[in-house]
């Protein structure tokens, strides 16, 4: 997996649509790998595309930083939730 490859959509439920008003929060849950093995890196800071309800990308993007300085794991089985309204939503 490459720094520009993108993650795949765990195995978790979609809720509805998920529609946000300005000022207002969205919540996806990123798994990350264990440890630092073969075919793992390290990153500081992601990109996010936001998508249509489409599902297509809008071009807009979000950048999303590493808390503390190790950098998030990533590799071939990282994934990512479906966006929710709530942490507890997008952890299911």
């Amino acid at each position: 997996m490459g720094a520009q490859a993108p993650i795949a959509v765990g195995s978790g439920k979609p809720q509805a649509v998920v529609s946000l008003e300005l000022a207002e929060s969205g919540c996806a849950a990123l798994g990350l790998e264990k440890g630092d093995g073969p075919g793992t890196h390290r990153e500081k800071q992601i990109t996010v595309e936001l998508a249509d309800r489409s599902l297509h990308g809008t071009g807009s993007t979000a950048e999303v930083s590493a808390p503390g300085g190790a950098g998030l794991a990533l590799g071939d089985s990282s994934t990512i939730s479906y966006w929710n309204t709530t942490p507890e939503l997008a952890l299911q």
